[in-house]
């Protein structure tokens, strides 16, 4: 079987002796970052119930270079992780994994724009926010008379990127406004039902005014109903998403939830947007990656039974998560960056008692989960 996802063939210039020198690399790195982001698009597209990729997703989606082959330079490039990651997908080696399917499907759309770039046909729709800061990227180190072409499989001539048909897709796409699938999260300072709007504001972001809907009419608001509270809402639907990640325009609505105060979204959410001096000049800005791996171990290990936590931003630009039952203060201090944690408790008495824990191994999370537990029902 063809183990191959890729052979882009690099034509001109510095390819002609079938070798690809070093600084070009980047290049083929940006093109795994495309891959992956139009594959999460795809797979979000598809399962529009779902705010995000399950986990393992872009993990899975990683390239390696494997060889190069004559014919100018013919990078052959292969999925470097070979077993699927996604839940209720079988380990059978003759059958394709779902990831790789997304996969092929970003490979599809990718030579779609590019060969669009080549005319005044309209590009295809529903690209991600970062298509075009990662297309930059994959062309930047061409020459003039350089160029990648792409195989389809659907078609006899390949798909031909070159440092013109680059910039000119860089511009087409700086000006087209596209609507991404995703989950934002904000607050409803205002509704107005005479007039069918209501006000969206995004966490770190702008207001946005939105048309009402009225299949979600009653949980938006509720959510205006508890703005003073600070009641975050989320939205999950279609909007436009600038280069900074912000959020300028909604589109369309398909689902509509009031969060609980101490829900962990709504709290990741707000740590997520702090800022190098956020305490009184002082402060790290939060690990964004860190926060992330947090809020998936969490989600997926942190027991439904147990009392939910409070979450801080400390100011070494970690995470502490804190608990108050019977009596008894814990909290578990998070290196963002090491996933090293310290297990704290203080309860009658003046009885202490810390530890030391890697939550990379869920044992851990388990041990501390029991904890917890053990102290939500005690007597003391």
């Amino acid at each position: 079987m063809d183990k191959a996802f890729l052979r882009p063939r690099l034509c001109g210039g510095r390819f002609n002796d079938g070798g690809i020198p070093l600084e070009v690399l980047p290049d083929l790195l940006a093109l795994q970052e495309l891959v992956a982001d139009v594959a999460r698009s795809e797979y979000l597209r598809e399962h529009p119930s779902e705010r995000k990729a399950p986990p393992g997703f872009a993990e899975n989606l990683k390239l390696k270079l494997t060889a190069i082959r004559p014919g100018s330079a013919i990078a052959e490039i292969s999925f470097a992780h070979s077993k699927p990651a996604l839940p209720g997908v079988p380990d059978v080696s003759d059958e394709t994994p779902e990831f790789e399917t997304y996969a092929r499907q970003a490979a599809d759309k990718i030579r779609d724009v590019i060969d669009a770039g080549q005319s005044d046909e309209a590009l295809p729709g529903g690209l991600p926010s970062g298509f075009r800061k990662h297309l930059k990227k994959l062309g930047r180190s061409l020459g003039e008379e350089e160029r990648i072409e792409f195989e389809s499989p659907s078609s006899p001539s390949p798909t031909v990127l070159t440092p013109q048909i680059c910039n000119r897709l860089v511009e087409r796409l700086s000006v087209q406004e596209e609507f991404a699938p995703g989950t934002f999260l904000g607050r409803v300072p205002e509704l107005d039902h005479d007039r069918r709007r209501f006000e969206f504001w995004p966490t770190g972001g702008s207001k946005i005014p939105v048309r009402l809907p009225d299949s979600h009419r009653e949980t938006l608001m509720e959510a205006f109903n508890k703005f003073w509270n600070e009641s975050k809402v989320s939205l999950t639907g279609h909007g436009v998403v600038g280069d900074d990640g912000k959020l300028l325009r909604l589109e369309s609505i398909q689902d509509v939830r009031v969060l609980q105060p101490l829900d962990l979204e709504a709290q990741i959410d707000e740590i997520a947007n702090l800022r190098d001096g956020w305490l009184d000049g002082d402060g790290a800005a939060p690990d964004q990656a860190g926060l992330e791996w947090f809020s998936t171990k969490f989600a997926d290990l942190y027991p439904n039974d147990l009392p939910p936590a409070y979450l801080y931003p400390t100011p070494e630009g970690g995470l502490q998560a804190e608990w108050s039952v019977n009596g008894w203060e814990l909290a578990l201090e998070v290196d963002l960056k090491s996933h090293i944690s310290d297990w704290y408790e203080t309860g009658p008495g003046d009885s202490s008692y810390t530890s030391k824990l890697n939550l990379d191994d869920n044992n851990d999370w388990k041990w501390f989960g029991d904890r917890l537990r053990a102290k939500s029902v005690s007597d003391q």
